[in-house]
Order: structure tokens, then C-alpha cells, then sequence
């Protein structure tokens, strides 16, 4: 039958819901650990809510998979810029903005991805600071949009899917769904909450608040990317 396995079982806390010198608590007589972050499906869920954590791991890995292919590829003679452009969107690109449609980044987490993007690029085209080409110019020659376009369309073109699912399902629910009624947000100011900065990117790209968007959404996939695909020529930052 199933087996749970209690090493690899945690429990998540979220605001101040558990008292803060908890550290554990029993379930069927086994121990199991209180933490603050978890990684669940190669993305780590923070009790803050902020992508802040998960943002700083992808980079890390992706500054990895950049090191990894210093020797064989960004440094070979033998490889075409446009191969080695190829590789770093099949290699890299795809382990940085891994689960980005979840992300709420600060200006801080954009300035952070572009750097890296931009940096990266460099390497590819062996572009020395002393020769003074802006971000811009790196982005042209490669043919790429900004790394916060990239982000903005994956989370459009994600909202779009979501929003045709029926009805009923739990994942159109919960983006349609409403402040519980007596709930109230903490002092200070808020966090950006994900619909918040949709709401935001979607003005950006012509579309009229959230209504307006499920009703795109909803008539057909054709539609709706014809809507989004603005946001991959919009600024980054």
C-alpha cells in the first residue's frame, strides 16, 4: 500500500499562523519539521509569498549552466554565433524563467534578470566593456526581447489558458474569486500581488482591466494571443 515517507514530509507556514518558536510536531507519532521555504515541483514556495527566493535559486542555476558550457561552446571556435544563440535559448533560457509564470518580481529581482541575460550575450558575442554597446544593441543582435517581456507574455498567454478551462475547475476559481469577506491586510505597504501586476500588463497591451480580459480569454486561444503578443515589444523595466 502507500507509504508516507516522514524525512521527506514537511509542514509549511504561511504569515503567523504557527507560533515562531515552533520548530516541529508529531503527526501519527512521527516528527515532522515546520519550515519556511519548500521546494514542491522544482520551484520553492516561500511562507512570505515572494518570488524573491526562487527567482535568486533559478539565476544561480542558470549562472551554472552558463560556467557548464564555457569550455565546449561559448568558447569554441567551431560554433556560429546563431548555434551558440540556439544552445543558450535551448540550455539556459529555459532553466532561468523555469515557473516564471508564478513570479511577482520587484525592480530589483527585473534589474537582476537582465543583467544576467544581457551578461550573458556578452560572453556569446565577446563583447568587451571598452567597446560600449548598450543592453539594447546585445538584445537586437540576438534577436531577443527583454527578459521581463518574456515573463509578461508567459504570464498573459498563462492567464489566457487558465481562464478557458469550465468553470468548475479549482484553477479558474481561484483566479476569479474575490477577498474573503472580514479579511484585511497587514500594516505597511503591500506586496504586488500576481492579478495586480496582470491588471498592470495588461493596460500595457491595450486591454481594459480584468473583465475585459476574461472576455477575450474566453472566446478562443486565437484571440487572445493576438491581444498578449504586444507584451514581448514592450520596455523591460
Amino acid at each position: 500500500g502507500l507509504r508516507v515517507s516522514w524525512v521527506k514530509t514537511k509542514i509549511q507556514e504561511f504569515g503567523s499562523i504557527l507560533d515562531a518558536a515552533m520548530k516541529s510536531c508529531r503527526v501519527v507519532g512521527e516528527k515532522v519539521e515546520i519550515v519556511e521555504k519548500f521546494t514542491y515541483l522544482g520551484s520553492v514556495v516561500h511562507s512570505s509569498t515572494s518570488c524573491e527566493a526562487e527567482v535568486a535559486r533559478r539565476l544561480g542555476l542558470a549562472y551554472g549552466a552558463m560556467n557548464s558550457l564555457r569550455k565546449a561552446v561559448w568558447c569554441s571556435r567551431y560554433l556560429s554565433r546563431m548555434t551558440n544563440l540556439r544552445i543558450f535559448g535551448s540550455l539556459v533560457m529555459p532553466v532561468l524563467l523555469y515557473s516564471c509564470e508564478a513570479w511577482t518580481p520587484t525592480e530589483g529581482l527585473k534589474r537582476r534578470l537582465n543583467t544576467f541575460v544581457c551578461n550573458s550575450l556578452r560572453k556569446i558575442f565577446r563583447i568587451q566593456w571598452q567597446d560600449h554597446v548598450s543592453n539594447q544593441k546585445v538584445l537586437e543582435m540576438a534577436g531577443m526581447s527583454c527578459v521581463i517581456c518574456q515573463i509578461r507574455l508567459r504570464q498573459l498567454r498563462t492567464y489566457g489558458h487558465v481562464l478557458r478551462f469550465p468553470p468548475t475547475d479549482p484553477a479558474n476559481k481561484i483566479l476569479c474569486a474575490g477577498e474573503p469577506k472580514g479579511w484585511k491586510r497587514p500594516i505597511g505597504r503591500p506586496r504586488k500581488r500576481w492579478l495586480e501586476q496582470l491588471e498592470e500588463n495588461l493596460g500595457n497591451v491595450k486591454v481594459s482591466g480584468l473583465a475585459a480580459a476574461r472576455s477575450y480569454a474566453r472566446r478562443s486561444a486565437e484571440v487572445w494571443k493576438a491581444k498578449v503578443d504586444a507584451a514581448k515589444r514592450l520596455p523591460g523595466a
